[in-house]
């Protein structure tokens, strides 16, 4: 995989997280739906009211995406397990999203503090 973010030490990297776009991330997911690639980009929104209000919300839509993951166009479809389930990257794309996100807001809240 690929970092979105880069920098010579932690702090470069977050400050790189709070303050750069976010880097495209179609070719690095190529097999992903739009959709869930759009619900990704929202999660990943600088500003907050851009990104899901909580985690049921979040919940909700992640549900609707998964349901209907073919809401806009799909490059390829992402494979899946023999199973029939979700394939291990998406599920590592979708919690390394989460672990971002929660990252994200504990960096926010803790910048409001001070």
């Amino acid at each position: 995989g690929k970092r979105p973010y880069t920098g010579t030490s932690a702090a470069e990297v977050m400050g790189s997280v709070l303050n750069d776009p976010l880097p495209d991330l179609t070719p690095l997911a190529a097999d992903v739906p739009v959709g869930v690639l759009a619900l990704l980009e929202r999660m990943l929104a600088k500003d907050a009211l851009a990104r899901p209000a909580d985690a049921p919300a979040l919940i909700v839509e992640l549900e609707a995406t998964l349901a209907e993951p073919t809401r806009a166009p799909v490059r390829r479809r992402a494979p899946v397990t023999p199973s029939g389930g979700w394939s291990s990257s998406w599920l590592l794309m979708i919690l390394i999203t989460v672990a971002l996100v929660l990252g994200a807001v504990l960096l926010t809240a803790l910048a409001l503090r001070h």
